[in-house]
């Protein structure tokens, strides 16, 4: 059985006003619990968008406040949208990025964990004791991966040096991100 662990770069989902899916009402513990309980089911597992990236699907049966980290852009939630220039950690570049703020998400129904070989995170600094490291979760109504923002795509083509993965843009999986994003933006918990 593959060792999960929790990188840095998961915990800011545990922090106020991160911008996406939060996590409130469990403990990091108390979750990994839960996804290491899941990733013993090989149907819970799901390839990624490179060799080092791997999904496990964790249903929310657990009573987990999971916020559904996207919504879609209509008439009544546009008035929320805001956009901004945002860089996830200190050391990448900041990317137009947009968002609703003041709007209460709803409960996802599927946590996707995202996770990335220990081998990869090392190339990006962030060496685990593990296998395979939890880089975000993500709340999902249906057992279905929301694409890769149009701006996590170029972060990655341009590599670990300015906090992306290195996998360069494959155009059609852009222009679908691009189709999708046009129509939703993440809700930003409450600061």
């Amino acid at each position: 059985m593959p060792t999960i662990v929790l990188t840095n770069f998961a915990r800011r989902q545990w922090k106020p006003g991160f911008s996406g899916t939060s996590l409130n009402g469990v403990s990091e513990e108390q979750l990994l619990i839960h996804i290491r309980a899941a990733a013993r089911d090989p149907d819970s597992w799901a390839n990624g968008y490179a060799s080092f990236c791997k999904h496990i699907w964790l249903r929310n049966n657990i009573n987990l406040k999971l916020d559904a980290g996207v919504m879609q852009i209509n008439a009544y939630t546009e008035s929320y949208l805001r956009s901004g220039y945002i860089a996830r950690r200190e050391d990448e570049l900041p990317v137009l990025t947009r968002w609703f703020l003041g709007l209460d998400p709803r409960t996802a129904m599927w946590a996707d964990i995202v996770l990335y070989s220990s081998e990869q995170l090392a190339s990006e600094d962030e060496a685990i004791e593990g296998d395979w490291g939890i880089v975000t979760i993500n709340g999902e109504m249906e057992r279905q991966e929301t694409p890769i923002t149009p701006a996590t795509q170029m972060r990655n083509a341009l590599g670990v040096a300015e906090g992306g993965s290195g996998v360069p843009i494959d155009r059609d999986k852009y222009l679908m991100a691009v189709d999708y994003w046009d129509r939703h933006a993440v809700v930003r918990s409450r600061m």
